[in-house]
């Protein structure tokens, strides 16, 4: 129909309007990659065409609300995440998916090897007891993936399989064949998320009261060997909540506006140093 050519083809003339007139996407909204504009030069001539062509691509005027609408519509009415990497959770969380190993990890599905355990164990053999010829001690702390810690929160599709997860495995492994321990946080992530969120809903990080948290655990298992060591305690800081600043995988998205999340911020009530 007329109505439908019409709006068919003011939507393809959006971004030449955008461009001459508006220009909404000059400023940057999120991209730290951007392409910048090539330069003709007669000696490189045969590059241009495809370097120009990788501008165009990254730079084109309303690539970034397009990208942006579709996703709105994608994630809001239908529910699905538009992007392989991002796996949409429940009451608003966001956790890793496609390529990345976090939610397969998650369901046992990727279990190391015999080899691939022995490996891990010589290697951090071989690294403390070089430490032990330098007079120094070795301590290993892993820090859960996010997947961990809040596993209520994956979706209903992501469904644990009987096994253990990677870090299980380690430190199982360790236990039983090594004199290697690792630190093992979850136990008490699990037990400070009961009072306050621990990890940021749309980031893959933890904040800063995980931190803190994964901070005190290090700290009193140093101290076993360094007794003068004097830990800081939580009166040490004064905590307020604010919204959330990390949201690298909502930014997947295009979406960090939807997602948003309140965290605690841990402020120093002491002068701190700080070297770059």
């Amino acid at each position: 129909s007329v109505c439908v050519s019409f709006i068919f083809c003011c939507l393809i003339f959006l971004p030449l309007v955008d461009n001459l007139f508006l220009a909404s996407d000059k400023k940057n909204t999120g991209r730290v990659n951007l392409v910048s504009r090539p330069e003709f030069v007669l000696t490189k001539s045969l590059d241009f065409p495809s370097q120009y062509d990788k501008y165009l691509l990254n730079n084109f005027y309303l690539r970034d609300s397009l990208i942006g609408w579709n996703s709105y519509i994608k994630v809001k009415y239908f529910k699905v995440s538009p992007v392989p990497s991002v796996v949409l959770g429940k009451k608003g969380w966001l956790f890793l998916g496609g390529e990345h190993t976090n939610i397969k990890d998650a369901e046992c599905k990727i279990p190391f090897s015999e080899d691939q355990l022995t490996i891990i164990k010589n290697n951090l053999e071989q690294r403390k007891r070089w430490l032990e010829r330098l007079n120094t001690r070795y301590y290993i702390v892993v820090v859960p993936n996010k997947e961990t810690i809040y596993s209520e929160f994956l979706p209903d599709s992501v469904k644990k399989i009987n096994g253990k997860t990677r870090l299980d495995q380690v430190i199982e492994y360790l236990n039983k064949n090594s004199d290697v321990k690792i630190i093992d946080l979850r136990e008490d992530l699990t037990k400070a998320k009961i009072k306050e969120r621990v990890y940021f809903k749309a980031d893959t990080h933890w904040n800063d009261c995980g931190a803190f948290i994964g901070y005190q655990k290090l700290i009193n298992t140093i101290r076993n060997d360094f007794q003068q060591i004097k830990p800081l305690e939580i009166a040490d800081f004064t905590i307020q909540h604010k919204d959330d600043v990390l949201a690298d995988i909502s930014a997947m998205l295009s979406l960090k506006d939807m997602f948003k999340g309140v965290s605690p911020y841990f402020i120093p009530n002491f002068k701190t140093r700080q070297k770059d």
